[in-house]
Order: C-alpha cells, then structure tokens, then sequence
C-alpha cells in the first residue's frame, strides 16, 4: 500500500504605510505674521487636527486579507490520495504458475486457475500425474500389535522431497513419543511410521508412512511391483486420537529389501512421489494447500 502526504505551506505577509504630509501652503495660511493679531497665531494650533491622519493606520486592517491564507486548508485536497484504495489490490500481486489473483473483499488472493488445484502452495494439474519428489528410508524395529497403546519404536531415517523441499526424519524417543514405529495393521499391512519431532505443544504435524503387504515375501523385490506404498502429509490431533488431516505425496516402491522375522522388521526402500490427486484411492483424504 502507498501513503501519499501532501503538505502545503502558505505565508502571507501583508505590509502597509501610509503617510501624510501638511501642504507647506497650509501651514503658512494657517500662519498670521500681523503684529498687530499676534494672538490670533495660536489657531495654528488647529493644525494638529492634522494628527487625525493617523487614522489612516487602519488602513493596516487591510492586513487582514492575510486570513486568505486560510486557503492553504485546501492542502486537504491531499486526502484525495485515499482514492488509492479503488485501485485493484492485485495490480502489485505477481502470483504462482498456473494461479491468478482475486480481489476478495478486498484482499488479493492467488488463486489455482481452471483444471488446477493447491498443493503445499503450488497449483497442481487436477488430471495430469504429476511428479512430487522421491524418498529413501531404512529401519529396523519390532513389529507392535495394532491394539497396543504404547508402541515401542525401532531405529532408522527417511529422507526425501516434495515440490523441491528436502525433508529428513530421523529416529527419536520423547518416553511417551516414539519415531519411527512399525505396527502390524488390520487391514494386511505392516506400516512404519515417522513424524516430524515436536517442538513444544502441537495439535498437528508432519509425518511419512510407509506401508508393505504383510504376505510380501522376505528379500529383494526391485520391479516396482511389491505393492508397498507411502504417503507424506498432515496429522492432527483430536482429543485423544490422532488421525490424518490432509495428504502431501503419495508414491510407491521402487526397490524394496524386506525381512520379517521373529516379531522384528527390518526394510530398506526407494521410490517416487506423485500429487495425490493422481491416485483415486487417497480420494477420501483432502490435499494439503499449504
């Protein structure tokens, strides 16, 4: 927003003098040089009348014409700045590919043109696949019952990207927090599970899921073809349960080196990431816009 003052300043200065002066002639008539009537000189007393003139002083009134400076008040003619603010707010906005900016209410707002959608602020092809990023990720840990509260954590990282941004989530225990975690789900899989350490209080964070098919053979499995998954994206917490909020990336394996054995889980993996619009199955999750 621009701020325009306009000041104006008016200084009027007013001067005058005016002067009279007894007509010499005046004076010698007012003047009786006979000897005789000397007394008759004092009426030239009556010349001081002349002092009288010294009411021409008012003219000095006439300085009041310097209250036309007055006119300096259409200095506030600079309020006429404020019609800056009919101008369109999004005249200054240069936004994102694929995005267009909207005047609401009057803020300017970047917006995904047709045929696109927000994705961690990048418009994104609602129908075209598009490529996110990429991860990696090792860990070794036991295996824990889905209806285990307190779920005991293993060790390992991943690392990957989104829309160009590097993450890495590392193993950490907070006693009553635990990253990462492998649980053996209800519906078939074994899930290993980071989040974004806490910094403080949180009500939500950041977290990636990696999923295998229980039935998923011990070994290498590098055709693309396992059927584990993964899934970056948003977890809220709501009273007692935590559950997804929205969803980031979604992908699958690449490569996958697996052993279950004797309650342990021990996997390495890589794979890519796409936008979870791509993928019909995430349809139930919403995409995280920011």
């Amino acid at each position: 927003m621009k701020i325009f003052i306009v000041l104006f300043i008016f200084l009027v200065f007013f001067g005058c003098e005016n002067s009279v002066t007894a007509q010499k002639e005046d004076l010698v008539l007012g003047t009786d040089t006979d000897e005789k009537d000397d007394t008759d000189s004092g009426d030239t007393g009556n010349t001081g009348n002349t002092g009288n003139t010294g009411n021409t002083g008012n003219t000095g009134n006439t300085g009041n014409t310097g209250n036309t400076g007055d006119t300096g008040n259409t200095g506030d003619t600079g309020d006429t700045g404020n019609t800056g603010n009919t101008g369109d707010p999004c005249s200054a906005v240069d936004c994102q590919e694929n995005a267009s900016c909207e005047n609401q209410e009057g803020e300017a707002v970047c917006v995904c043109n047709n045929g696109f959608h927000m994705n961690s602020g990048v418009c994104v092809s609602d129908t075209v696949i598009t490529e996110t990023g990429d991860y990696e990720l090792e860990f070794e840990g036991p295996i824990n019952p889905f209806e285990t509260e307190q779920k005991t954590g293993g060790k390992g990282s991943v690392s990957f990207t989104h829309l160009e941004t590097n993450y890495t989530f590392e193993e950490f225990d907070l006693q009553y927090l635990q990253s990462p975690v492998s649980t053996a789900e209800t519906n078939g899989t074994f899930s290993v599970v980071w989040i974004e350490q806490p910094a403080g209080f949180i009500t939500e964070f950041k977290f990636f899921g990696f999923y295998i098919p229980q039935s998923l053979a011990n070994g290498v499995h590098d055709a693309g073809d396992a059927g584990a998954s993964a899934i970056f994206g948003v977890m809220e917490i709501s009273g007692q349960s935590v559950q997804i909020k929205c969803v980031k990336s979604v992908g699958k394996e690449d490569f996958i080196d697996i052993n279950n054995s004797d309650g342990t889980l021990t996997v390495d993996a890589d794979g890519r990431f796409v936008d979870p619009a791509a993928v019909p199955t995430v349809g139930d999750f919403a995409i995280c816009e920011e």
